[in-house]
């Protein structure tokens, strides 16, 4: 038993290529089936508190299941490094004397084996406002920072997707009717690699962009002018060269806004997420709207007791999970809690998961681990910091989390046809800041690692002397106890006194959990005189492949086989013969011990199977 001791996926289209079928499919492989890292799966829920903190950009896990934080510390920003656990490994805190840097939430990336920060900087080295760009290695080395300019006027990174060979930008740019929505291409080196903006008459902002399966895009934001009475909720989905395919207005007789858009890999449906005013009556509350690949409208869901859907990822088995934000939520835990929410495609609520303490935490982004784990970040207040909790992908981890009423209703919105104005360039930069290293300590909210203790076992040359050796899963500190004697490490090897049946076990004591297992040895058989005049018990061929024949000076009444673990594989009945010949072919191939029971009492001997 466990015992715990301290508390980007591509959009697809309707008629697919035969070879988007094939990738469909290893993908939806993927989902149900997910290739789990190296590193145990772990569940926590921390907090990083960070002096000045006024903002945080997200949080990733990297490639050898340690995760990457972002932040926005004073007039600059932050990016830390934990270890599987959240303790920090490295901090790097980037700011410019002369100018003041922001950042959005969502804004922090990973590819391979770059970390992306993305956000803004306003004063003398820019135009007004730019977006920036800062890419460093795993090893906290700053290898580039870059200005994302348009134009040479006000710009912001509002967010940041991963792509594997780079990332795309998600913001704002000046266009022709104030701002437009911008989607940016950059390479691994933070390189502006294509620059595209889609606006209306009014004023735009993009929130989150992601790459489609025929190498296409989709950008959600918010528009001005779609055609609604006030702003409304703003979809483009482009093409491989940016070009709009269509572009949509979701209108709920109020201001509207997109912030995060994700896909069914299977299917290319489009998922958007964001707030409403209007939907079901005036007041503010999120919806999730679901969309073909085409841009024909399927449903929409307004949760009335959150808002804010920051972040939707696919699950296996056609699901979805969804992060909002909750404030004041009936059976909450504070002020500003996370709430994840699990639904189908059908727009079925299937659960729901609220974390958060008596603190404020202020969710900002919502991602998952190799492992298929769901890591969500949120802005802690009082003191400031990151506050991250690391759940399944059913939403259990932690030990906050607990399940609230939530209404979840069906509602018509105005969907909007829209042509965008269409734009691209940009004007290339670079970016240059001062580096510290704030020290930074976890500390646990609460945590459960699931540690496993097994182990296999197997006798020597020395019929008394057994090798040990853990198979247990999880990190952790290995300690057996065998026979009443201590050993630690990943094996251990013992020497029994006499033949006899004894008890050996594992333990392992992880960072906040322990685990422990037993297992019984018998040496009865290996360490008695084998010498058949002494026996009485003959057997040959030594060793056997396909039959072996037994013979004994007293009647025998069964014979057992036990393998190297010390378990019995068969068990026949003899009825009183003293010469047996029992069928092993189907033994598989090693050492074995045999036990006949004779008359005058058990006799042991062994015997190797070929």
């Amino acid at each position: 038993m466990h015992h715990v001791i301290d508390p980007a996926y591509p959009c697809g289209i309707n008629t697919p290529h035969p070879l988007m079928t094939r990738i469909r499919t290893l993908a939806l492989i993927a989902m149900a089936c997910p290739v789990f890292a190296l590193h145990a799966q772990n569940s926590f829920e921390i907090k990083i508190t960070v002096p000045d903190l006024t903002n945080v950009a997200g949080g990733h896990e990297l490639p050898d299941g340690s995760f990457v934080f972002g932040a926005e510390l004073g007039d600059g920003v932050i990016v830390l490094r934990t270890d599987t656990s959240g303790e920090v490994l490295w901090t790097r805190a980037l700011a410019d004397a002369a100018n003041d840097e922001g950042l959005y939430d969502h804004s922090i990336a990973v590819m391979n084996d770059r970390i992306l920060m993305g956000g803004y900087a306003m004063g003398p080295n820019t135009s007004s406002r730019d977006g920036i760009l800062h890419v460093l290695n795993m090893n906290g080395d700053v290898l580039y920072q870059r200005i994302i300019d348009v134009g040479f006027n006000s710009n912001a990174v509002h967010t940041l997707t991963g792509i594997g060979d780079g990332a795309l930008i998600a913001g704002r740019a000046s266009g022709a009717g104030s701002y437009d929505m911008l989607l940016e291409r950059v390479d691994s080196n933070g390189t502006v690699l294509d620059s595209w903006s889609y606006g209306s008459a009014g004023w735009d902002w993009a929130y989150e962009a992601i790459r489609c399966f025929d190498g296409g895009m989709a950008l959600v934001g918010y528009g001005d002018s779609l055609g609604g009475p006030a702003p409304n909720a703003y979809l483009v989905r482009t093409g491989a060269q940016g070009e709009e395919l269509w572009a949509r207005g979701v209108d709920g007789a109020s201001a509207d806004e997109g912030y995060t858009v994700t896909e069914d890999p299977v299917t290319g449906d489009l998922y958007i997420g964001g707030r409403t005013l209007g939907m079901g009556g005036p007041g503010l509350r999120g919806f999730i709207t679901k969309f073909t690949s085409d841009g024909t409208h399927v449903w929409t869901r307004v949760i009335n007791n959150a808002f804010d859907p920051i972040g939707i990822t696919p699950l296996s088995n056609g699901r979805f999970a969804a992060l909002l934000r909750a404030q004041n939520i009936p059976g909450g835990h504070g002020d500003y809690d996370a709430l994840i929410v699990i639904f189908d495609g059908m727009g079925t609520l299937l659960g729901n998961h609220l974390f958060g303490t008596a603190a404020s935490e202020y969710p900002v982004s919502l991602s998952r681990t190799s492992g298929g784990d769901l890591l969500i970040t949120c802005l802690r207040s009082n003191p400031g910091g990151i506050y991250a909790v690391l759940v399944n992908s059913n939403g259990i981890g932690g030990c906050t989390g607990t399940s609230v009423d939530l209404s979840w209703v069906e509602y018509s919105p105005t969907i909007i046809d829209h042509i965008s104005d269409l734009n691209n360039g940009y004007s290339a930069g670079d970016w240059s800041t001062g580096v510290t290293t704030p020290a930074l300590t976890r500390e646990f909210v609460c945590c459960a690692y699931p540690v496993n203790a097994s182990f296999t076992m197997q006798p020597t040359g020395d019929p008394l002397t057994w090798d040990f050796t853990s198979t247990a899963t999880g990190a952790g500190t290995l300690t057996w106890t065998i026979d009443g004697n201590s050993y630690s490490g990943p094996s251990a090897q013992h020497t029994f006194a006499q033949p006899g049946t004894y008890t050996a076990c594992l333990g392992i004591e992880g960072l906040c959990a322990t685990d422990d297992t037993c297992q019984t040895v018998s040496t009865n058989g290996d360490a008695v005189d084998e010498r058949p005049e002494n026996t009485g018990l003959r057997l040959w061929p030594q060793p056997a492949s396909d039959y072996l024949q037994l013979s004994s000076n007293s009647p025998m009444r069964a014979i057992e086989l036990f393998d190297a673990a010390g378990r019995i594989v068969r068990h026949s009945a003899v009825n009183g013969q003293r010469f047996i010949q029992l069928d092993v072919q189907g033994s598989a191939p090693g050492a074995y011990l045999l036990r006949a029971w004779t008359d005058a009492g058990p006799v042991h001997r062994r015997w190797i199977k070929r």
